[in-house]
């Protein structure tokens, strides 16, 4: 069993996805199988979180599970706190198409400096 299924599962015991959102999940990763660019396979979604020039939260999150929650959920698989209004779309295409670079550069309510990185 791979990794992303692993993770599913997980999430769909502690609670915090149903049944049916860890079944899109799934579909949406064995679709995701199909990519034949395996560059973009192996890219990952970074998100850094700085405070005062200090690093707060610094995650890394396989692209294609991104996706797949995505699809799924019709969320990002994230929260940022703190943030009034950004375009979340700018995220979303970036991740379906795999782009590279920094997607999301932006200042919260309370402070926190937060990079949104696909590569």
């Amino acid at each position: 069993m791979n990794d992303e299924i692993k993770r599913i599962l997980k999430m769909l015991e502690e609670g915090k996805i149903t049944s049916d959102q860890a079944s899109e999940l799934i579909d949406a990763i064995k679709e995701d199988k199909v990519v034949t660019n395996t560059e973009q396979k192996d890219k990952n979604l970074k998100i850094n979180v700085l405070k005062e020039g200090k690093n707060k939260v610094n995650l890394s999150i396989p692209l294609r599970f991104a996706r797949a929650i995505m699809r799924a959920t019709g969320k990002l698989p994230v929260k940022v706190h703190g943030v009034k209004e950004i375009d979340l779309n700018i995220l979303k295409n970036a991740i379906e198409t795999g782009s590279d670079g920094k997607i999301l550069d932006f200042t919260t309510d309370e402070g926190n400096h937060v990079e949104m990185i696909i590569g």
